[in-house]
């Protein structure tokens, strides 16, 4: 399944409400994978991106780190492409049908239409 950073970071909530929820044992384990590798790209994204900051980013004093005005559009574009980087999930789509009863808002379900199927 082919989806981006950005997306994955988008459905992430809905996807974690899920978990919450009591669902058939097979949407359960194929969930828990799904889950699984989403928190391993996640990992990637957030190395990758701490490592932008410490290349644009001044420290200050008490220790946050700003990225200065001068730099901010070269920082805010290679973000960006990382944002829309494109992974390949080894795990197929849930079908909404194993899912049973949860209920979710719609705006919940926009986010994570990639990770459902009918």
């Amino acid at each position: 399944m082919k989806t981006t950073i950005l997306d994955i970071l988008n459905g992430q909530a809905a996807l974690e409400k899920l978990v919450g929820q009591e669902v058939k044992i097979s949407a359960a384990f194929r969930l828990s994978k799904l889950i699984k590798e989403i928190n391993e790209e996640l990992q990637l994204f957030e190395e990758h991106r701490q490592s932008l900051v410490k290349k644009y980013g001044d420290e200050q004093e008490d220790g946050n780190v700003v990225i200065p005005e001068d730099k901010l559009e070269e920082f805010q574009t290679e973000f960006n492409e990382l944002l829309t980087t494109e992974v390949d999930l080894k795990h197929d789509p849930i079908a909404v049908d194993d899912l049973g009863d949860v209920e979710m808002t719609t705006a919940e379900l926009l986010l994570i239409e990639k990770f459902l199927t009918e």
